[in-house]
């Protein structure tokens, strides 16, 4: 009887999505290496060139941000590439402790010959799927990459153009308050526009304090009273008016804990 329950438990282990996705990612793998043997390159070496080819030059915590990998495996990934002659590792003119990545020409000669062998490789992945259900297993597998990403030891981080450019396909007058949350780093919402403020009487900000860090991203959303303008009040109130500038003023620049 023991062993029947212990045989049935671990039926249900082995149909877990976590133990599926585990097993998924080793197939993946495995017909990646078969299909770009010739060129010796791995899906992870594959990833981060194809991110200098699009997105230029970058640093090294930014280009963990567009992999989704964490410091140490770019390190590690890098230094390979570097020895194969297909980036190039410079200090950064800004901040003299990054270095800055660059794709050489040998590189994107390199990505051009596997851009068919990984496509063969895809449609290897997907072979014992129909065309509807690899696009539902697409669809389904980014939702649960999107809606998890903060929960990952390396989030996705998206490049700032691209976060500007969703918040601005938001409705207009309402706040984009969780862009940095996506971005990685603590920011305050833009007052550009006096108009575009809330009508409530208070400002959202953000705050992430391990953003800029390998660790798990977790922002944190809290109300802080706005201090109305002279304008908004009459003239025997102006005191308390400077006292709340002062607290809002030590709420917002006060360094966060990390």
């Amino acid at each position: 009887m023991g062993d029947d329950r212990s045989l049935s438990q671990h039926r249900r282990v082995l149909t877990t999505p976590g133990h599926l996705l585990r097993r998924c990612q080793q197939i993946a793998v495995a017909l990646f290496l078969d299909e770009c043997a010739p060129l010796n390159l791995t899906p992870l070496q594959f990833v981060v060139l194809s991110a200098l080819a699009d997105h230029g030059a970058r640093d090294q915590a930014s280009l963990g941000g567009l992999t989704a990998t964490d410091r140490t495996t770019v390190q590690v990934v890098l230094g390979n590439l570097r020895k194969l002659g297909l980036v190039t590792l410079t200090k950064s003119r800004v901040d003299k402790r990054a270095k800055v990545v660059e794709i050489t020409p040998a590189g994107r000669e390199l990505m051009r010959a596997a851009i068919p062998l990984v496509e063969r490789t895809q449609e290897r992945i997907v072979a014992p799927l129909n065309r509807r259900e690899r696009d539902t297993l697409t669809r389904l597998l980014g939702k649960i990459a999107d809606k998890n990403n903060l929960e990952s030891r390396a989030p996705l981080r998206e490049p700032r153009a691209a976060v500007r450019a969703r918040q601005r396909s938001h409705r207009p007058g309402r706040r984009a308050a969780f862009s940095s949350r996506e971005r990685g780093r603590p920011t305050l919402p833009s007052r550009k526009n006096d108009d575009e403020k809330p009508d409530d009487g208070y400002s959202a900000a953000v705050i992430d304090p391990s953003g800029l860090a390998d660790h798990e991203a977790r922002g944190r959303i809290r109300k802080i009273p706005r201090a109305l303008s002279d304008e908004d009040q009459p003239r025997d109130q102006k005191n308390q008016t400077n006292d709340r500038q002062k607290r809002l003023h030590f709420l917002t620049n006060r360094p966060a804990r990390l």
